[in-house]
C-alpha cells in the first residue's frame, strides 16, 4: 500500500465544493464512480461501487498527483479484484463432474454418533445433475458397514453436483461424496456408530 495513504484523514461528504464526476471505464461491471473536488489549495475525492450510498473511500489530498496516484491504484484493485471473479464464475461455469451411473455416494450424519447413508447414481441429467437411489448397506462388522450395490431402498431423486468434490448435497444435514474403492475394485467399508452405542 502506498505509504502516502496511511497520512491521509476520513472527510465528511461536503456538498458545498463543485464536483467532478469521473467514470472509472475499467470498473463498468462493477458500476465504480469517483467525485474529485478543489478547495483552498486542497484536492479531494471520493468513491462508490455501484449505486452505494457510502463511499469506499472520502479522502482530502495535499496535491493532484496524490489524488491521481492513489484513485488509480483504488480502480486497479477493484478491476484485479472483479476480473478474478469473473475468471473463477468462468471455470465454475467450465467444470464438469466425473459420475458415472452406478457410482455409490456416502453421507455421514448423526449428532454424538455416525450414521452412513448410501445412494447410488441411477442416471446423468444435465451437465450438473445426477438421479440418486438410495440403497441398502452391509454390515461388515460391529463399526463398519459397506454399500449393498443396486439393493435400493429409495425412490429416484435429482441433485444438483459440486464438481470440485463430486459432492451432492442431500439434506441441511447430508453431504455425500464418493465411496473410495480398494485396489480389487471393491468399495471400502465406512464406519458406523455401533448399536446401543448413540443417543
Amino acid at each position: 500500500m502506498n505509504a502516502n495513504i496511511q497520512k491521509m484523514r476520513p472527510l465528511r461528504v461536503n456538498t458545498m465544493r463543485d464536483e467532478t464526476q469521473v467514470v472509472i471505464k475499467s470498473l463498468d461491471n462493477i458500476g465504480g464512480v469517483v467525485y474529485s473536488s478543489e478547495l483552498a489549495g486542497k484536492f479531494y475525492a471520493r468513491g462508490y461501487l455501484r449505486q452505494g450510498k457510502n463511499p469506499q473511500f472520502n479522502y482530502m489530498f495535499s496535491s493532484e498527483a496524490r489524488r491521481t496516484e492513489y484513485v488509480t491504484d483504488w480502480a486497479e484493485r477493484l478491476a484485479e479484484r472483479e476480473a478474478d471473479k469473473i475468471a473463477a464464475r468462468a471455470v465454475k461455469k467450465a467444470s464438469k463432474h466425473s459420475l458415472v451411473v452406478g457410482d455409490v455416494l456416502s453421507a455421514l450424519w448423526g449428532y454424538g454418533q455416525s450414521n452412513v447413508n448410501y445412494y447410488q447414481v441411477v442416471a446423468l441429467k444435465a451437465k450438473t445433475m445426477v438421479m440418486l437411489r438410495e440403497i441398502g448397506s452391509i454390515q461388515v462388522d460391529d463399526s463398519h458397514v459397506k454399500p449393498a450395490v443396486d439393493s435400493f431402498t429409495g425412490d429416484v431423486f435429482a441433485k444438483r453436483v459440486n464438481p470440485e468434490y463430486n459432492s451432492c448435497k442431500i439434506s441441511s444435514c447430508q453431504h455425500a461424496s464418493p465411496v473410495d474403492k480398494d485396489e480389487a475394485g471393491n468399495y471400502k467399508k465406512s464406519y458406523e456408530t455401533p448399536f446401543g452405542m448413540g443417543h
